[in-house]
């Protein structure tokens, strides 16, 4: 619900303030009476009015940080800081890449600090990623696969596999480059939202000493989990508990599983057993008719702008303005065509054709892009 703070605060502009105050040395039959413009008196209750307004909105703008529903950036920092939890920071990526030749003669190196890029984007960017360690390629082989960071933090530096790199560091032999597994999924510094909803769960983990939010509270609080959730009826035999953990893109690497693993074990009582463990994915393939009026609309933009944001959403979590479908919910054929829409405003429409039914997901399940997301483009008619 939101709050009108204004009114909760009892806020007043300055005009209001100098009404009041005029009013209230009226009552009190103050022998001030000239407030013509321009006077001292006049001048000296505008003045006071200003002040009084500023100070009004100082408490509008304060007030609502006080209150952890409410608090945003560092104010909501300062809720984390009393609970010891303190914001998840951006994480860089590390992933693989395939250095490759045309023959299998001779050891080739690849050196330490050796960069590799993406592509052009339509945006007109590149990401750039360093060699992590030097390594050989040995005799007999046509490729190995190179462990390298990115550049910078983000989500935007997971790539998917097999997307055709270039060389910034030539290594002589090598004749393509392109991007393995991910190792450690990189991730955005944890937003508002997120970082709320885990204070809350810390405190209800505190408060009420149920196992399963306790295991869901100390999960999510692992930089790049995105969501946790927990089979607490006794999955695997008594006393069993399955935490099932996502990453920004969907399935969280070995490296995660294992940082989360370690940290429930150091944690639970003596008589839990706990697995830690990614989704079951639940494959969705994905096809929708783009409906454009007869003039108007860069198809090739429009096509593509829906294409990463149903990616995003069901695939690869990079559109902060699309974030990953989290576990065990569900992707409603309505809520497809609501967002299509809201992609672009002049889209007349958006016909899903694939799936055909809403899509519903069990409480370890994810919702995963099966393919390629299609998007075909259509123009309506004009009214006659």
């Amino acid at each position: 619900m939101a709050v009108d703070w204004r009114a909760l605060i009892g806020a007043k502009t300055a005009d209001q303030v100098i009404a009041d105050f005029w009013t209230r040395m009226a009552e009190l039959g103050s022998s001030i009476t000239n407030f013509s413009e321009g006077g001292p008196y006049r001048t000296l209750s505008e003045l006071t009015g200003e002040a009084i307004e500023g100070l009004y909105n100082v408490f509008v703008a304060v007030v609502p940080h006080g209150f952890r529903r409410h608090a945003a950036g560092i104010w909501l920092d300062l809720h984390g800081d009393d609970m010891s939890l303190p914001r998840n920071p951006a994480v860089k990526c590390r992933q693989c890449v395939v250095y490759a030749r045309e023959g299998t003669a001779g050891n080739l190196v690849v050196p330490a600090a050796a960069v590799v890029r993406t592509q052009l984007s339509p945006a007109g960017t590149r990401l750039e990623y360093l060699v992590v360690a030097e390594t050989i390629l040995p005799d007999g082989q046509s490729s190995v696969p190179v462990l390298c960071e990115a550049a910078a933090t983000g989500v935007a530096y997971n790539l998917a596999p097999g997307q055709v790199l270039e060389m910034v560091t030539h290594v002589d032999g090598i004749s393509s480059v392109t991007s393995g597994d991910i190792s450690r999924a990189g991730v955005d510094a944890e937003g508002d939202e997120a970082y709320r909803e885990r204070q809350v769960l810390a405190w209800a983990a505190a408060a009420d000493g149920d196992t399963s939010t306790k295991f869901k509270a100390w999960a999510r609080s692992v930089p790049g989990v995105v969501d946790a959730e927990v089979d607490d009826d006794w999955p695997r035999g008594q006393a069993t508990f399955d935490c099932i953990i996502t990453g920004t893109s969907g399935t969280p690497t070995e490296e995660m599983i294992a940082t989360v693993q370690a940290l429930l074990d150091s944690r639970r009582n003596i008589n839990d057993d706990v697995l830690v463990r990614g989704p079951r994915l639940k494959k969705v393939g994905l096809h929708v008719i783009a409906y454009l009026p007869e003039d108007g609309g860069d198809e090739a933009a429009i096509e593509a702008a829906l294409t990463a944001h149903y990616t995003s959403r069901l695939s690869t979590g990079a559109l902060a303005t699309a974030p990953r479908l989290r576990l065990g919910r569900p992707y409603y054929l309505a809520r497809m065509t609501q967002e299509g829409l809201g992609v672009e405003p002049i889209l007349e429409n958006i016909e899903v054709v694939v799936p055909a039914d809403d899509q519903l997901a069990e409480l370890d399940e994810l919702l995963d892009l099966e393919g390629e997301v299609q998007v075909t483009i259509d123009r309506l008619e004009a009214e006659p």
